[in-house]
């Protein structure tokens, strides 16, 4: 098992060499499969000063309550090309399909598409310092179901400014969590930095966040109300503070 600490979409490593920069854009952010299709592609553009040399690797996403996502790899998917070179003002298309046709799965597949900036050699030795970028795109093959979008969510008091948030998606497609929003009978809660946003929880798969809020908090057994915004729209619901 491999555990990758970047889980957001673009995250930058330090690495010895020029201070050059590159400026990677890709488009799109993620990539959906539907049923039955074979393949998608990715456009990489380099809008930087100087070539980016990128290494591609395909990962099966997994998500345990608590923990960091893990990404195993896998062979289910294919990437090509799998290293490419970018020139300054220049764009690559990456395909990545699937190797071998599957039975339709009851719920989404998800995995992870990892684009490493790779030095040059002669950078790697040089004087400076320089950010390599590393890109971390969702791939998801759509379940063979009808798609349903099913999620229960529950709240425990911690503290009169503290609770723990959970989450469990009970569909068989990914659920995307933009931002949230706390309220009770006395008006918004307001939420410090602890909030979570864009957060992913998969298919079959739970997350909590213990979160602070700005207000004290009603007591255990009385009801706040949940506004999360999300990819399948907004959804508000009202739950009773367990203890």
């Amino acid at each position: 098992m491999q555990r990758l600490v970047c889980a957001g979409v673009v995250s930058a490593a330090v690495l010895w060499g020029s201070a050059a920069a590159s400026s990677l854009n890709v488009s799109p952010v993620r990539l959906e499969l539907a049923p039955g299709q074979s393949s998608g592609t990715i456009e990489v553009n380099n809008r930087g000063d100087r070539p980016a040399i990128l290494q591609a690797q395909l990962f099966e996403w997994n998500q345990s309550i608590g923990a960091e996502d893990q990404y195993l790899p896998t062979r289910a998917l294919v990437v090509t090309p799998a290293v490419f070179t970018v020139p300054p003002g220049e764009r690559q298309v990456v395909r990545v399909g699937v190797r071998q046709a599957a039975p339709d799965a009851p719920d989404e597949r998800a995995y992870r598409l990892l684009m490493k900036e790779v030095p040059p050699a002669e950078e790697a030795t040089g004087p400076g310092l320089r950010i390599a970028l590393q890109i971390n795109l969702p791939v998801f093959i759509a379940p063979g179901q009808p798609v349903r979008t099913e999620s229960q969510w529950t709240a425990t008091r911690l503290s009169s400014d503290t609770l723990k948030l959970s989450v469990e998606n009970t569909g068989n497609t990914h659920l995307q969590i933009t931002q949230l929003n706390l309220s009770s009978g006395d008006g918004a809660l307001g939420l410090t930095d602890s909030a979570p946003s864009l957060m992913y929880v998969l298919p079959g798969r739970a997350q909590a966040w213990t979160l602070t809020t700005r207000r004290p908090l009603p007591e255990t057994g009385q009801t706040i109300t949940v506004r999360a915004d999300t990819n399948h729209g907004d959804r508000r619901d009202q739950l009773t503070l367990g203890s």
